[in-house]
């Protein structure tokens, strides 16, 4: 059964109009048994507070509630503000920022923890990604990958999925989905034969958008602060008509979707609980080993076996632990560069200890060195990887020849090389460099690796 989930992005903190939509969204979806999932910005959660609007968050009680950043597009956004050469001085920004957004969300749901995090619009920072993860979110729900099936892929420590459609498109203006590049008429029946086929559909709305003709931000916040808080433009309203129509064609398409037999609407913190059992189940026995360079030697690429998915990371973590011991590897907390690896240019050769050397010094959840030195000798991450392997496995001395240290990117994957954080999106500012970010979440790829 195709897996079903309502998003929706509760960010506007400028209009009351956003906030009752989203008490009418929570209690339309309540009335069917539906469970949705509220990102919710922590400005807003202010607001709700700040205005006495405890009826929102009361609404969304019935519902699973994750954090979409402290302040959304309000400058400087996540992007602006973490692209840094120097990460510790990014993470402490983002954690100043992002944990008293999350403390607001908190106050005002009374969530004790979050099980999934949405950036920005496109303000996705590998920094943001890392730090979410590192607090026990396992969940990224705007990942920079766009599955056409449905599927969702593990990046920077979390499952990151992606919204698939919106239904601000569905109901308004051309009313239509997009589907394998194709813009088709919507009507509910063609849309669910669509979507029959997927894995994985998520189901994206902006409570604003159903009152509002417009986004708030654009009017409010489109690459500068136009207005001192609290003294924002107003967002120009729908006709009430059209509002109507959305509330009614959005039951209509619950209640379809709940009749079709080939669908299963479920919610966030299940596709959590499911992540982290599924974690919970990887290990990797000296036994694989054989296996694990194998499939690493055919294609430079993740791997699989019985007990789930391994990124080249968590290979790198679990060569480096057999370099040590023969005891079973229980993944850890794994990343990528924060430049450009460089392997080596010539043959090496390395002994056994000089090998088993370089695995003693991998810290988890920490950024790979981008090259390794053993004395006068120069190798990659990748070398090295190969090398622990060889040795984990026997060798008492290995040969290290010239070998790309980044995998090969094709299909879904290939976007990462077609990624522009800067562009010219109105989230960022006219003068955002992205003189990091961009390029370090392509430098992130070690920690790819597919759904179990």
């Amino acid at each position: 059964m195709t897996e079903i989930y309502f998003c929706f992005d509760t960010e506007d903190f400028t209009s009351p109009k956003a906030w009752d939509a989203c008490v009418e969204e929570a209690e339309l979806l309540r009335k069917y048994g539906v469970r949705g999932n509220f990102n919710v910005v922590g400005y807003l959660a202010r607001e709700w507070i700040r205005n006495g609007r405890m009826d929102v968050p009361e609404a969304l009680k019935h519902h699973d509630v994750g954090f979409h950043s402290l302040r959304h597009s309000y400058h400087p956004t996540i992007c602006e503000y973490t692209d840094l050469e120097n990460y510790e001085e990014a993470k402490k920004l983002l954690l100043e920022y992002e944990c008293e957004g999350i403390g607001m969300v908190k106050a005002a749901t009374g969530k004790q923890s979050f099980e999934f995090a949405c950036p920005p619009g496109i303000s996705t920072s590998y920094v943001a990604m890392y730090e979410y993860a590192r607090m026990g979110i396992p969940l990224y729900i705007g990942s920079v990958f766009e599955f056409k099936d449905g599927r969702s892929v593990h990046f920077c420590n979390a499952l990151h999925t992606n919204y698939d459609f919106y239904i601000e498109n569905l109901f308004y203006e051309d009313r239509f989905f997009k589907w394998r590049g194709e813009k088709i008429p919507y009507d509910p029946k063609t849309f669910l034969d669509h979507i029959a086929s997927m894995k994985r559909v998520i189901l994206a709305t902006h409570p604003t958008r159903a009152y509002h003709s417009t986004f708030w931000d654009l009017v409010n916040y489109n690459g500068e602060n136009k207005h001192p808080m609290y003294e924002w433009e107003p967002t120009p309203l729908n006709p009430p008509e059209t509002t109507k129509l959305f509330f009614d064609e959005f039951e209509t398409l619950i209640r379809a979707l709940q009749a079709d037999g080939r669908f299963e609407i479920k919610h966030m913190d299940q596709l959590a609980a499911k992540v982290r059992a599924q974690n919970a189940a990887r290990v990797i026995k000296k036994s694989d080993l054989a296996s694990v360079r194998d499939q690493l030697r055919e294609k430079f690429w993740q791997v699989r076996l019985e007990s789930g998915t391994y990124s080249i990371s968590d290979c790198f973590a679990a060569a480096s632990h057999f370099c040590l011991s023969d005891e079973p590897f229980y993944p850890c907390p794994v990343r990528g560069f924060l430049e450009t690896p460089l392997g080596a240019s010539t043959p090496v050769t390395l002994t056994a200890d000089e090998v088993r050397r370089l695995a003693a010094a991998f810290r988890p959840d920490a950024f790979l060195p981008s090259h390794y030195r053993a004395g006068a000798k120069g190798i990659g991450p990748a070398d090295l990887l190969f090398a622990m392997l060889d040795v984990a496995l026997g060798a008492d001395s290995v040969s290290v020849i010239p070998r790309p240290q980044m995998p090969s990117l094709e299909g879904d994957y290939a976007i990462l090389y077609r990624l522009n954080m800067k562009g010219k999106h109105w989230v960022h500012r006219p003068d955002f460099a992205d003189d990091f970010i961009t390029e370090r979440l392509r430098l992130q790829s070690w920690t790819l690796r597919d759904e179990a």
